[in-house]
């Protein structure tokens, strides 16, 4: 299985603080997913999956000392699509 994401976002930068900065956006997500057949029975059938869908995603960075900082992410996201088969 073969898999590929792509995301396209708008950040706005949130400076709450001089060590605290909060990264706020939204964009596009795209998922593609590729599976081929396991076993020589099964022949040489692809399925394919292909997702877009929007997401939210917040960042945070803290820092606690000159040169050390904590990061955390969120990215939250809904995709659709399609599934089909090649043979």
């Amino acid at each position: 299985m073969l898999r590929s994401e792509a995301e396209f976002n708008f950040y706005k930068i949130l400076n709450w603080d001089e060590d605290w900065k909060v990264f706020a956006g939204a964009g596009i997500r795209n998922i593609n997913k590729y599976k081929y057949g396991y076993f020589l029975k099964e022949g040489s059938y692809q399925e394919y999956f292909y997702t877009y869908g929007p997401q939210i995603v917040l960042h945070t960075e803290y820092k606690l000392w000159e040169e050390i900082s904590i990061h955390l992410g969120l990215d939250l996201f809904y995709t659709e699509g399609n599934r089909f088969y090649k043979d």
